[in-house]
């Protein structure tokens, strides 16, 4: 945003985003788990591994990613590790990171012209919201993890 400006800054943050979640979500796919047990923390890769392998990973990834605070790299690895399809993934991260990626670069380019009240209101916007992904996203994860049980034991139990 600082350098090309809130329209540009944000296609290309995208781009950039877009690269390198790909990347990732097929090192996952083609590497598979002993890749990230290697370069994953263990406790990041067992908070998020309820979504491996599971039918209903992609509305609980989307959900994830949506969270403020929540590490979007980390999902981001093991999505490649979830039944989820590559397009569908990148849509997904893409959509959910959007916001942000365009405050951030609405953010640089009012820094860049000097415009310091747009840049403090969005600030704390975003202070706001990261602030209260913080707090709350141990629940959230809690709360996907014990719904994505109990939905993968109801179609357990139809099956």
């Amino acid at each position: 945003g600082f350098i090309y400006g809130t329209f540009r800054g944000t296609i290309y943050s995208v781009a950039g985003i877009l690269v390198g979640a790909g990347c990732a979500f097929f090192t996952g796919r083609l590497f598979g788990f002993p890749l990230l047990k290697i370069i994953l923390p263990a406790n990041a890769l067992q908070k998020f591994s309820f979504v491996i392998n599971k039918p209903k990973a992609e509305l609980t990834m989307l959900l994830l990613f949506l969270i403020p605070g929540i590490p979007k790299d980390v999902l981001t690895d093991i999505a490649g590790l979830t039944p989820v399809k590559p397009v569908r993934f990148l849509l997904m991260a893409t959509v959910a990171r959007f916001p942000g990626i365009l405050l951030s670069s609405y953010i640089g380019a009012h820094v860049e012209e000097q415009e310091f009240v747009p840049v403090f209101i969005a600030s704390a916007v975003a202070v706001g919201l990261f602030v209260a992904g913080v707090f709350w996203r141990e629940r959230w994860v809690q709360s996907l993890h014990r719904r994505h049980a109990e939905v993968t034991e109801k179609e357990g139990d139809t099956v």
